[in-house]
């Protein structure tokens, strides 16, 4: 990369949120834009890998390539769940796409109370009245097509029929019927609830991450550099305005300078970056000898996510087609004295060779996990650096299941899963449930012990530059993503989601880059 380049824009990371970014303002022809990206990049869908480019099937070979230490597609983070759970693997994407690149597709809308109480939050801009025309434009529903979804938006979307689920799917979703839950035709629906197919945003087993969706078919744009393989380290403030970022690319260090700078980093790379520049609590960034730029004492803080654990069963039985879809059917459910519609999600998975938490069972047969995610915890964690290295890992704490509540609804549905892979709609495929064995059921303490010692990240980290209005201590960020105390300085990805929605977040995580991208347009 040339030296000293002047952009009108910088992006760093081109994720979800950060490759919308440089796809629509590059739509403005006297913008220049320059992306950035720590990860590999594959211009055409030839060039990209078969890991990357296929989405996940029940052959966990491809994931172990796609995800893991070894993979140069994944940041590979570790954190602390609980305190009795000190180090959790924690993957992201790494790689032009970002963790749309390498997650489960999976492409589901919060519910509209989520971004209506960010609105209520003091971000008036966000509720989900006005964000329901982003929403129907960033996608292509195959098979729906009403006031609430959209055809002709850059994303395919797409639900396993009934035709081609494996037979554990078929077995789950029956499973729910006989137990009372709904039908559920279309899962982003706003009023939905019940257990039906998962829309995804797949196409003839394509993973439609943003760098094909947004990117690959605007990368001729003059105005548009994408740079690959490059490490951001930290941007250059002077006078209280961001000037440019300072950049690692093949070892040589390179400064490149822009009206705005936009962090994309995700909820770990973004505040990140911020506290190496200078910018988050005062008294985190004396103790590493960082120079204050800007004491924002939210700048990772409010860490939420989506703490997931998984009951396991051994099965009987050909698993099938490796190449099938391994995610298909999930039920969206209320728990039991929970005022939050919707605030858990049970999705079935099975492997063909070990189970979601790594290790075997029954060596030689198949498994099935009821994962049983919680999608508004109230339970938040937080990040500081350890380093001041760019290239080492921020210390991350999820602090899951701290709060009561959180453990009650989990707890609840851990017992709810028992009972379904007892039911005969499973008959003939269960062969016995594994974990937790009936002595943890039957206590609450063993229970809960059980639950700090296996929950695991959903992988929806958010929240850690949280957006709301300058009256609010910790927001980093107002509704437009612009920096509070920093000019020319804005944040937009998962980390500036104030709260939880009740969906993964990748789609919401577009929805953030469309809907700032409009503003920069806009008002500027």
């Amino acid at each position: 990369m040339p030296k000293d380049l002047t952009y009108d824009t910088i992006i760093v990371g081109a994720g979800s949120s950060g490759a919308v970014l440089a796809s629509r303002l590059s739509e403005d022809p006297a913008r220049s834009v320059l992306l950035l990206e720590a990860g590999p990049d594959y211009p055409t869908l030839e060039e990209t890998p078969e890991e990357v480019r296929r989405a996940i099937p029940r052959d966990m070979a491809l994931t172990g390539k796609l995800l893991g230490p070894q993979s140069p597609h994944d940041w590979a983070y570790t954190a602390k769940a609980t305190d009795k759970l000190e180090e959790m693997p924690v993957q992201r994407g790494r790689v032009i796409g970002g963790s749309s690149a390498v997650n489960s597709s999976i492409f589901l809308r919060g519910v509209p109370e989520d971004y209506d109480d960010w609105a209520t939050a003091g971000n008036e801009e966000w509720s989900f009245g006005q964000l329901l025309p982003y929403l129907r434009d960033l996608e292509a529903d195959a098979d729906f097509a009403n006031d609430f979804h959209g055809k002709s938006g850059p994303t395919p979307v797409t639900r396993p029929g009934p035709e081609t689920w494996a037979v554990e799917q078929d077995a789950f979703y029956r499973a729910c019927l006989a137990a009372g839950y709904a039908h559920c035709a279309d899962h982003n629906d706003p009023d939905s609830t019940g257990v039906g197919p998962v829309p995804f945003n797949i196409s003839d087993g394509i993973r439609w991450s943003t760098a094909i969706a947004y990117l690959n078919d605007n990368r001729d744009r003059p105005n548009l550099t994408i740079g690959s393989d490059t490490l951001a380290h930290r941007v250059l403030i002077e006078n209280g305005r961001a000037t440019g970022v300072e950049v690692e690319r093949g070892g040589k260090f390179v400064k490149v300078y822009a009206a705005e700078v936009i962090l994309s980093a995700g909820a770990i790379g973004s505040p990140q970056i911020l506290l190496l520049s200078g910018v988050g609590p005062h008294a985190d960034l004396e103790k590493l000898g960082i120079e204050m730029k800007h004491d924002s004492p939210g700048v990772g803080r409010n860490l939420w996510d989506h703490p997931q654990v998984p009951v396991t069963f051994s099965t009987v039985g050909n698993p099938g087609d490796k190449s099938v879809q391994r995610l298909q059917v999930g039920l969206r459910y209320t728990a039991s004295g929970s005022k939050l519609r919707n605030d858990m999600f049970l999705i079935p998975a099975r492997f063909t060779s070990h189970v979601a938490g790594g290790g075997p069972v029954n060596s030689g047969s198949p498994d099935l996990s009821l994962v049983l995610c919680l999608y508004l915890a109230r339970s938040v964690g937080h990040l500081q650096l350890g380093s001041t290295d760019a290239h080492r890992q921020p210390l991350i704490d999820f602090n899951y299941l701290a709060d009561t509540f959180d453990r009650e609804r989990l707890r609840e549905g851990v017992r709810m899963c028992a009972h379904l892979g007892e039911r005969n709609e499973f008959a003939g495929l269960v062969e016995r449930r594994t974990d937790p064995d009936d002595i943890r059921l039957q206590s609450d303490d063993a229970l809960d012990d059980w639950m700090a010692r296996n929950v695991r990240t959903s992988h929806h980290s958010a929240g850690t530059c949280k957006m709301g209005p300058a009256s609010d201590a910790m927001a980093v960020v107002d509704q437009y993503g612009k920096l509070h105390g920093i000019d020319g300085l804005r944040v937009v990805d998962a980390s500036i989601m104030p709260s939880g929605v009740r969906a993964n977040t990748h789609l919401s995580s577009v929805l953030v880059g469309e809907r700032i991208a409009d503003f920069i347009e806009r008002l500027r």
